[in-house]
């Protein structure tokens, strides 16, 4: 299910980033200096009040060698053994941009049908996100397309 709100999502990422860094003892003064995210901004992403750019979500996934598509699930477990639950290089944000491509065509919808349910979303940002103009999107932002095409968030960053 899709998720509506996106402060739902931001709180969900920041549970799970916290889970993880305590699961390995690792202490938000160190994971902050291991992404170069100042310590204040990190404690505020752990309780979910601060909107994040995509970039910030796969340092502190590499940091943690995490999925940031773990990351962002409401059930978050990780298997330690397996290669899933590990960070892997990719471009994140083109993956997301080709499924939501896909996503449109199974809804037989062109790009600029994309609406939110508050509908917050700018056409022309979901535009220029989705031809590469924005390298570097919030992670609101990218929910909202999301939920305009029916899809959770993590669902579009996962390489089919």
């Amino acid at each position: 299910m899709p998720e509506a709100d996106y402060k739902r999502l931001l709180m969900i990422i920041g549970k799970n980033i916290k889970s993880e860094r305590t699961v390995q003892g690792i202490s938000k003064t160190t994971l902050a200096q291991m992404t170069g995210y100042n310590r204040n901004n990190l404690a505020h992403l752990e309780d979910g009040s601060q909107d994040i750019k995509l970039e910030t979500l796969l340092k502190v996934a590499k940091a943690l060698d995490v999925s940031p598509i773990q990351l962002c699930m409401r059930t978050y477990e990780i298997d330690r053994n397996s290669a899933v639950s590990k960070y892997l290089e990719d471009d994140y944000l083109l993956v997301f941009r080709n499924n939501v491509r896909e996503r449109l065509k199974a809804l037989h919808r062109m790009e600029y049908a994309i609406s939110s349910n508050r509908g917050e979303i700018d056409q022309t940002t979901v535009s220029r996100i989705l031809k590469g103009k924005i390298k570097n999107p919030k992670i609101s932002t990218l929910n909202e397309i999301a939920y305009g095409v029916k899809s959770d968030f993590a669902v579009l960053l996962r390489r089919s």
